[in-house]
């Protein structure tokens, strides 16, 4: 019997193909056997971004990445091991730091069967801390921002800075100079300045703010940027209080309110005044009392720099008007977290007419009251009559009881203890000889008069 020889024909992937580049802001450079990263300070940080690229349609995997040589890492590097798609990349950092001079430090990038070669050279530099007040220090590497505490806007904070030569030599900071108009030194610092072998000189900066906000700026040695940063606060406005220009508030007045500052303002700030009022007589709020200026029961003010008051519009103060009911009346002012209070009591009072306007027929007189009853409670009203020469005219004085329709009136009003009255006096003549009246009003708080109305 003869055998029957049967060949297996296998076609393998071919192997994935990786490529690596230096990467420069958006430019790609090939890596050609040698990669030279430069010269950095001691203590100084110096790196390079390398990309790994499947230039294959296959699927690629990195089994081997690491990097031998004295002060070289790898940064960001992927775990391994690392699969990349086909035309897929990765990066990561190679860094270099050297605490010693060196003039050619040399290191091995090995990628699965690739190698690349790194050179660096670090060049004897002052190294730089930051003092903390407990008296630690921590190591400022250029790039790395140092924070200010937070300060209030036309006041000051320091910090403080070690310069320190670490090495058997001495060094030189050619140039050393502080940029940023919130930052100064403390004293005045020109360079150069020598540092002997193991030596150190402190840097007092300080941040002073002017406007409030976050604040920039740099210290700079050498080449060398150390970002500098502090936030700026507005000041805290002062404590306010409450000033009215009368003591005893009644109704019917128009008052001025201010917000007096304990101290000078050193701030910048909005504050709000309001007025919550309470009536002590039943029925509806009283709309009157407000602020005119927004003809609301809020008012905003500001208080600016070197103000000791709180402004409305422009102005030291604002107008409160009293409104026409009785009760209590309470004004809060508000700013910069601090709330402050006055409260003030308007008392029940007898009426008030404030205007009184009369209309005349041959054998008719209307008279028409405008006024205001803060307790709302009138009772009663009566009139008298005199002719040109001052004589009360028959049959004297005429009394109306109104409690009624006042308390009717009231209990719907949505104007306060506002009222309008209309009075109408048959004649059984004519009423050209009558030439003046008076108006007596009497409610539950006593009794008012208004002088001899001629007309």
């Amino acid at each position: 019997m003869k055998r029957l020889g049967i060949l297996l024909l296998c076609t393998l992937p071919a192997a994935a193909q990786l490529e690596v580049f230096t990467v420069h802001g958006t430019e790609e450079r090939p890596v050609s056997g040698l990669v030279a990263m430069g010269e950095t300070a001691t203590g100084e940080p110096l790196q390079s971004v390398i990309r790994v690229r499947n230039a294959s349609d296959l699927l690629a995997t990195i089994t081997t990445l690491s990097v031998t040589g004295a002060g070289f890492t790898l940064e960001s590097a992927p775990s391994l091991p690392k699969s990349i798609l086909g035309k897929f990349s990765i990066d990561f950092y190679v860094r270099f730091r050297s605490a010693t001079p060196v003039a050619d430090a040399r290191a091995n990038l090995r990628i699965n069967s690739l190698t690349v070669t790194f050179s660096a050279a670090a060049v004897a530099a002052p190294t730089l801390y930051l003092l903390e007040s407990d008296g630690t220090r921590t190591l400022r590497t250029a790039g790395v921002p140092s924070v200010f505490s937070n300060t209030e806007r036309g006041l000051r904070s320091s910090r403080t800075f070690l310069l320190e030569n670490p090495h058997d030599s001495p060094v030189r900071a050619g140039d050393i100079s502080v940029a940023g108009d919130s930052f100064v030194w403390n004293e005045l610092l020109t360079g150069p300045m020598d540092l002997p072998p193991r030596s150190s000189r402190r840097l007092e900066i300080t941040f002073q703010p002017t406007t409030s906000g976050l604040k920039t700026g740099t210290l700079a040695i050498d080449n060398r940027r150390y970002p500098l940063e502090g936030v700026a606060l507005e000041p805290t406005p002062p404590k306010p209080s409450l000033s009215v220009s009368e003591e005893t508030l009644k109704s019917g007045k128009q008052v001025r309110v201010a917000v007096r500052l304990s101290d000078v303002s050193r701030a910048n700030a909005t504050g709000r005044l309001r007025v919550d009022f309470t009536p002590s007589v039943t029925g509806p709020d009283d709309p009157g009392i407000l602020f005119p200026a927004t003809n609301s029961r809020t008012i905003p003010f500001l208080v600016r720099d070197g103000e000791p008051v709180g402004l409305f519009s422009g102005s030291r103060d604002t107008i409160l008007q009293t409104g026409t009911t009785a009760g209590r009346l309470r004004l809060i002012a508000e700013v910069g977290g601090f709330l402050t209070e006055a409260e003030f009591v308007i008392d029940p009072a007898p009426v008030v007419a404030e205007t009184v306007t009369v209309k005349r027929g041959i054998e008719i007189m209307e008279v028409t009251v405008k006024g205001f009853d803060n307790s709302r409670t009138p009772e009663q009203v009566s009139f008298r009559f005199f002719n040109r020469d001052g004589v009360e005219v028959p049959p004297g004085v005429l009394t109306s009881l109104i409690a009624e329709k006042f308390r009717t009136y009231y209990e719907t009003t949505t104007v306060g203890g506002m009222f309008q009255m209309l009075a109408v006096f048959p004649a059984s003549t004519t009423t050209i000889s009558i030439a003046a009246a008076e108006i007596e009003f009497r409610n539950r708080y006593g009794i008012s008069r208004t002088e001899r109305l001629t007309f």
